[in-house]
Protein backbone atom coordinates (compact mmCIF):
# COMPACT_ATOMS: atom_id res chain seq x y z
CA UNK A 1 0.00 0.00 0.00
CA UNK A 2 1.56 3.15 -1.01
CA UNK A 3 2.18 5.70 1.43
CA UNK A 4 1.50 9.21 -0.70
CA UNK A 5 0.54 12.57 0.52
CA UNK A 6 -2.96 11.84 0.80
CA UNK A 7 -2.32 8.94 3.41
CA UNK A 8 0.35 10.53 4.84
CA UNK A 9 -1.72 13.68 5.67
CA UNK A 10 -4.67 11.76 7.01
CA UNK A 11 -2.21 9.82 9.60
CA UNK A 12 -0.70 12.61 11.32
CA UNK A 13 -4.29 14.70 10.93
CA UNK A 14 -5.64 11.62 12.96
CA UNK A 15 -3.11 12.63 16.15
CA UNK A 16 -0.99 10.08 15.41
CA UNK A 17 2.47 10.76 17.02
CA UNK A 18 4.36 8.29 15.44
CA UNK A 19 4.78 6.22 12.14
CA UNK A 20 7.24 3.20 11.53
CA UNK A 21 8.20 2.28 7.76
CA UNK A 22 9.69 -1.12 7.09
CA UNK A 23 13.19 -0.71 5.51
CA UNK A 24 15.03 -3.80 5.22
CA UNK A 25 17.59 -2.95 2.71
CA UNK A 26 18.76 -0.09 0.34
CA UNK A 27 19.95 -2.77 -2.89
CA UNK A 28 16.48 -2.56 -4.55
CA UNK A 29 16.88 -6.78 -5.53
CA UNK A 30 17.20 -7.35 -1.98
CA UNK A 31 14.23 -4.91 -0.81
CA UNK A 32 12.39 -6.54 -3.74
CA UNK A 33 12.75 -9.71 -2.56
CA UNK A 34 12.02 -9.16 0.91
CA UNK A 35 8.54 -6.69 0.40
CA UNK A 36 7.15 -8.59 -2.20
CA UNK A 37 6.27 -5.80 -5.36
CA UNK A 38 8.17 -2.92 -3.25
CA UNK A 39 10.84 -0.65 -4.35
CA UNK A 40 13.57 1.55 -2.24
CA UNK A 41 11.70 4.95 -4.11
CA UNK A 42 8.53 4.07 -2.94
CA UNK A 43 10.35 4.44 0.31
CA UNK A 44 11.63 7.79 -0.23
CA UNK A 45 8.13 9.18 -1.29
CA UNK A 46 6.58 7.57 1.78
CA UNK A 47 9.57 9.65 3.46
CA UNK A 48 8.79 12.85 1.38
CA UNK A 49 4.85 12.62 2.41
CA UNK A 50 5.37 11.78 5.91
CA UNK A 51 7.84 15.11 6.14
CA UNK A 52 5.36 17.53 4.22
CA UNK A 53 2.24 16.33 6.25
CA UNK A 54 4.26 16.95 9.37
CA UNK A 55 5.41 20.57 7.89
CA UNK A 56 1.90 21.45 6.75
CA UNK A 57 -0.20 20.39 9.78
CA UNK A 58 2.32 21.57 12.19
CA UNK A 59 2.09 18.16 14.49
CA UNK A 60 5.05 16.52 15.93
CA UNK A 61 5.27 13.32 14.23
CA UNK A 62 8.29 10.58 14.91
CA UNK A 63 9.29 8.90 11.76
CA UNK A 64 10.93 5.95 11.67
CA UNK A 65 12.12 2.42 10.04
CA UNK A 66 12.05 -1.10 11.02
CA UNK A 67 14.39 -3.45 10.17
CA UNK A 68 14.23 -7.31 10.34
CA UNK A 69 17.43 -9.01 10.11
CA UNK A 70 18.14 -11.48 7.98
CA UNK A 71 21.48 -13.37 6.77
CA UNK A 72 21.02 -11.49 3.23
CA UNK A 73 20.48 -7.91 4.70
CA UNK A 74 22.90 -7.92 8.06
CA UNK A 75 25.82 -6.09 6.61
CA UNK A 76 23.14 -3.48 5.63
CA UNK A 77 22.13 -2.27 8.67
CA UNK A 78 24.54 0.39 9.69
CA UNK A 79 23.60 1.93 6.40
CA UNK A 80 19.77 1.90 6.49
CA UNK A 81 20.26 3.75 9.22
CA UNK A 82 22.42 6.34 7.96
CA UNK A 83 20.19 6.63 4.81
CA UNK A 84 16.76 6.99 7.24
CA UNK A 85 18.32 9.37 9.41
CA UNK A 86 19.05 11.50 6.31
CA UNK A 87 15.07 10.75 5.22
CA UNK A 88 14.11 12.03 8.45
CA UNK A 89 14.00 9.64 10.76
CA UNK A 90 14.60 9.38 14.52
CA UNK A 91 14.30 5.70 15.60
CA UNK A 92 14.95 2.62 14.58
CA UNK A 93 13.33 -1.04 15.12
CA UNK A 94 15.43 -3.70 14.45
CA UNK A 95 14.13 -7.48 15.03
CA UNK A 96 14.89 -10.49 13.87
CA UNK A 97 12.84 -12.79 11.25
CA UNK A 98 10.42 -14.79 12.79
CA UNK A 99 10.14 -18.00 10.11
CA UNK A 100 6.57 -19.27 9.73
CA UNK A 101 8.10 -21.75 6.96
CA UNK A 102 11.16 -23.93 6.12
CA UNK A 103 11.72 -21.28 3.21
CA UNK A 104 11.67 -18.65 5.88
CA UNK A 105 14.09 -20.42 8.31
CA UNK A 106 16.54 -20.49 6.13
CA UNK A 107 17.03 -16.95 6.09
CA UNK A 108 17.99 -16.35 9.84
CA UNK A 109 20.50 -14.63 11.20
CA UNK A 110 20.80 -16.48 14.10
CA UNK A 111 20.43 -20.03 15.45
CA UNK A 112 19.37 -20.59 18.71
CA UNK A 113 22.31 -19.36 20.94
CA UNK A 114 24.63 -21.53 18.91
CA UNK A 115 28.06 -20.51 18.77
CA UNK A 116 27.57 -18.66 15.52
CA UNK A 117 24.76 -16.72 16.57
CA UNK A 118 26.55 -15.74 19.71
CA UNK A 119 29.64 -15.06 17.14
CA UNK A 120 27.48 -12.83 15.21
CA UNK A 121 26.13 -10.92 18.23
CA UNK A 122 29.70 -10.39 19.96
CA UNK A 123 31.27 -8.87 16.49
CA UNK A 124 28.48 -6.53 15.95
CA UNK A 125 28.49 -5.75 19.96
CA UNK A 126 31.86 -5.23 19.41
CA UNK A 127 31.74 -3.08 16.25
CA UNK A 128 29.21 -0.22 18.07
CA UNK A 129 31.33 0.03 21.02
CA UNK A 130 34.23 0.66 18.90
CA UNK A 131 31.90 3.30 16.85
CA UNK A 132 30.35 4.87 20.50
CA UNK A 133 34.28 5.53 21.75
CA UNK A 134 35.17 7.19 18.93
CA UNK A 135 31.86 9.19 18.46
CA UNK A 136 32.38 10.09 22.63
CA UNK A 137 29.58 10.78 24.79
CA UNK A 138 26.44 12.10 24.01
CA UNK A 139 23.84 14.54 25.73
CA UNK A 140 21.52 12.69 27.37
CA UNK A 141 17.87 13.91 25.67
CA UNK A 142 14.28 12.78 27.69
CA UNK A 143 12.94 11.21 24.68
CA UNK A 144 16.13 8.95 24.31
CA UNK A 145 16.67 8.00 27.60
CA UNK A 146 13.42 6.64 27.16
CA UNK A 147 13.97 4.43 24.31
CA UNK A 148 17.17 3.33 25.73
CA UNK A 149 14.83 0.69 28.38
CA UNK A 150 15.71 -3.02 27.96
CA UNK A 151 12.65 -4.88 26.37
CA UNK A 152 11.97 -7.65 28.22
CA UNK A 153 10.68 -10.66 27.21
CA UNK A 154 10.00 -14.24 29.26
CA UNK A 155 12.47 -16.43 28.30
CA UNK A 156 13.60 -19.72 30.12
CA UNK A 157 17.22 -19.75 31.53
CA UNK A 158 18.08 -22.26 28.75
CA UNK A 159 16.77 -20.25 26.08
CA UNK A 160 19.41 -17.41 26.82
CA UNK A 161 22.24 -17.51 28.39
CA UNK A 162 23.33 -14.93 31.26
CA UNK A 163 25.71 -13.43 29.45
CA UNK A 164 23.79 -12.64 26.69
CA UNK A 165 21.77 -9.93 27.32
CA UNK A 166 18.07 -9.89 25.66
CA UNK A 167 19.35 -8.15 22.19
CA UNK A 168 16.02 -8.05 19.50
CA UNK A 169 13.54 -5.89 19.29
CA UNK A 170 16.13 -2.83 19.78
CA UNK A 171 15.15 0.65 19.79
CA UNK A 172 17.66 2.82 18.14
CA UNK A 173 17.17 7.16 18.82
CA UNK A 174 18.61 7.47 15.34
CA UNK A 175 19.59 11.34 16.57
CA UNK A 176 22.09 9.80 19.06
CA UNK A 177 22.97 6.63 17.32
CA UNK A 178 26.86 6.63 17.35
CA UNK A 179 27.51 5.85 13.47
CA UNK A 180 25.29 9.16 12.41
CA UNK A 181 27.00 12.14 11.46
CA UNK A 182 24.44 14.01 9.65
CA UNK A 183 22.60 16.32 12.22
CA UNK A 184 18.93 16.08 11.62
CA UNK A 185 17.02 20.03 10.38
CA UNK A 186 15.89 20.77 13.46
CA UNK A 187 18.75 20.16 15.71
CA UNK A 188 21.56 22.44 16.35
CA UNK A 189 24.62 21.39 14.72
Amino acid sequence: LELNEVRAASLVEADLDRVCLSMDSLSEDVFRDIREGGEVQDMEKAFAALRKAKTITGRDLQIGVEFVVMRDNAHELPEVVRWAAKQGASFAIVTHLLPYDNEHAKKIAYDLNSEQALAFFQEWKERAERERHKRGPQPESPEGARKKKTPTRPASPAAVPPALPVMFPVIVDVPAFHAIEVPHEDEPE
